[in-house]
């Protein structure tokens, strides 16, 4: 699915990873954070292993990088919905047009819980980062 197409940014997706966006499957949840500015907004901050190719990447990413962190920022909030929390937590998640044909979607869901959310509008920021290999670090999923 074309996630991206749902921000008012999906050029920032786009120019890394052309008409195949990344799938927001298995990612590392790595921040909620509510704020009641914006109209009430909610950040998600993900962590994924899907690297864009290389000669799309912006000159100012790390070299050593190997993992892509993505804040999808959702502004406007009509529904916040949180069921279960962890440290680690692991999700898969959906993106899609509400049925009012403008508002915006989210659902994240895992063996933790799971969380939902519904908002004027989204959009997306990137950068790169490097993940330390080994058993005890969720980003190797």
């Amino acid at each position: 699915m074309n996630w991206h197409r749902l921000s008012t940014n999906p050029e920032v997706i786009e120019t890394l990873y052309g008409d195949a966006p990344p799938a927001l499957e298995g990612c590392y949840v790595s921040s909620l954070r509510l704020d009641e500015h914006h109209g009430g907004s909610l950040r998600v901050g993900l962590s994924i292993k899907q690297m864009p190719e290389a000669h799309n990447w912006p000159k100012d990413w790390w070299k050593e990088s190997n993992r892509v962190h993505l804040a999808l920022l959702f502004s406007g909030l009509s529904a916040v919905r949180i069921e279960g929390w962890r440290v680690w937590a692991v999700a898969n998640v959906d993106l899609r047009r509400a049925g009012d044909g403008r508002s915006v979607e989210l659902k994240l869901s895992g063996a933790w819980g799971h969380v939902a959310a519904t908002s004027d509008s989204m959009s997306v920021q990137v950068h790169a980062g490097r993940s330390v290999e080994g058993p005890e670090n969720p980003c190797n999923l």
